[in-house]
């Protein structure tokens, strides 16, 4: 038994690591979506169109994947009317909630088919009523060990990319803002 939580643990592992992604590797090949929250309060939600040191330019997040023309659908935004800026990934939370039950799922069900069926107790003992009622098939400990991991992995996935968000002040400092625009360009889509 200790043999194989410890190969379903080292699987699991070994999944979660393999998620993790370095900076600048993957940054190219995902969409991420920018909050801009200004003085004011008003929170506009789009994607890096450029930056520099004075201003950030948003494509609107709707007029992304239609034909608008540039200058009907950009946001400008002058370092001093920026409050935060947030980052997140575009369905990040969908994307790492369904890995993480599919891992969770499968992890489940291997544990319930290769821990198999359990034994009954003979009927001469007392508990036997008991004990025999609480028996499970390999096939029910898979179904119920992949709805259980499964829940919780897409739990977990959920957690981990709420954590991942990022969000940063800026109150209308160009020093701030410049700590970022190394990172704001590394957001721009490729088109």
């Amino acid at each position: 038994m200790k043999k194989l939580l410890t190969i379903c643990f080292c699987l699991l592992l070994s999944g979660l690591l393999n998620a993790q992604v370095t900076k600048n590797r993957a940054i190219k090949s995902k969409i991420f979506l920018i909050i801009v929250e200004n003085m004011d309060g008003k929170k506009i939600r789009g994607y890096v169109h450029s930056v520099d040191e004075n201003q950030l330019l948003l494509k609107d997040e709707k007029a992304i994947p239609t034909s608008i023309p540039d200058s009907l659908s950009l946001h400008s935004f002058q370092v001093n009317e920026i409050k935060t800026i947030a980052i997140r990934k575009k369905n990040g939370i969908i994307k790492s909630m369904s890995t993480g039950a599919a891992l969770g799922a499968f992890s489940g069900v291997a544990i319930g088919l290769i821990s198999g069926s359990d034994q009954n107790v003979p009927e001469d003992d007392f508990f036997a009523p008991i004990v025999n009622a609480f028996n499970f098939s390999a096939g029910e400990k898979a179904i119920f060990g992949g709805i259980m991991l499964g829940t919780a992995g897409a739990a977990v996935g959920v957690i981990s990319e709420i954590f991942q968000n990022k969000k940063y002040k800026v109150n209308g400092d160009k020093k701030e803002f410049s700590y970022l625009i190394p990172q704001l360009i590394a957001y721009i889509p490729q088109r």
